[in-house]
């Protein structure tokens, strides 16, 4: 039960990180411009990267699995970083410090990815081996 409780949360998660950074993303920027849509994205952020920090969190509480645990919390810790770190950094040298920003927006753009693996990687390991 458990186990099943995590994956949903997780593969639910999954699909909002793929749908987000591969499909809403670049169609806002495409159709809005880079400034609307930075700005439309930078209010989105704050709840993508607080769900991904709860479900990360949940998932690793809910498994039994040292890799699903170890990957549930991999999401836990970069979103986490990404909501109460480089999100509020970004949104700052955004008008301070463009050049720095688009260093840091690589760096965030990377994290989000690593966290995409570790929901992938957890939620694969439960649909195959479930709880061990």
């Amino acid at each position: 039960m458990r186990a099943r409780l995590a994956l949903a949360l997780l593969s639910f998660y999954l699909g909002i990180q793929v749908f987000y950074t591969f499909l809403v993303t670049p169609a806002l920027f495409k159709l809005l411009g880079t400034e609307t849509a930075g700005k439309v994205v930078a209010r989105i952020f704050p709840v993508y990267f607080g769900l991904g920090a709860l479900t990360g969190l949940l998932a690793f509480l809910l498994s039994r699995s040292k890799l699903a645990r170890f990957c549930s919390f991999v999401l836990f810790a970069v979103m986490s970083a990404e909501a109460f770190y480089l999100e509020p950094l970004m949104s700052r040298l955004k008008l301070e410090n463009y050049e720095l920003f688009l260093k840091y927006h690589g760096l965030s753009a990377a994290l989000n990815l690593a966290a995409m693996a570790a929901a992938f990687t957890a939620a694969a390991y439960l649909v195959l081996k479930g709880e061990e």
